[in-house]
């Protein structure tokens, strides 16, 4: 939920609840299933219009759709770059052909001829 969700999300649902007429731990939970949604279509790379289409098919009103999806679809770059980022790991160097097993095999006889008899 604090990824999806971001600043927007508060710990606090209470006064948010009193305005819709909901008790706060169905609007938390509510959030919670809404963020998880998100996020699985996400994972699996559900387009943009295919998320506002399924949410109109589910009964929800155009408007309201299109603004979930313009927020999935600016979640969708943000976790992106946020994996991206994650992975500036240094780059490991790569063996190309079959370089890396005559260096592995002269590896393994210098190991065998310095073992001690």
């Amino acid at each position: 939920e604090r990824v999806l969700c971001g600043e927007s999300c508060s710990e606090d649902y209470g006064g948010t609840a009193e305005e819709v007429g909901m008790e706060p731990t169905d609007l938390k939970n509510s959030i919670e299933a809404l963020c998880f949604v998100m996020s699985e279509l996400l994972r699996i790379s559900v387009p943009k219009e295919d998320f506002s289409t399924m949410l109109q098919d589910a009964g929800l009103a155009a408007d309201a759709a299109a603004s979930l999806a313009t927020r999935y679809q600016k979640l969708g770059a943000n976790i992106r770059s946020q994996a991206t980022d994650d992975l500036s790991i240094p780059s490991i160097p790569a063996y190309r052909g079959l370089d890396w097993r005559f260096e592995a095999d002269v590896a393994s006889r210098m190991r065998r001829s310095a073992a001690p008899a």
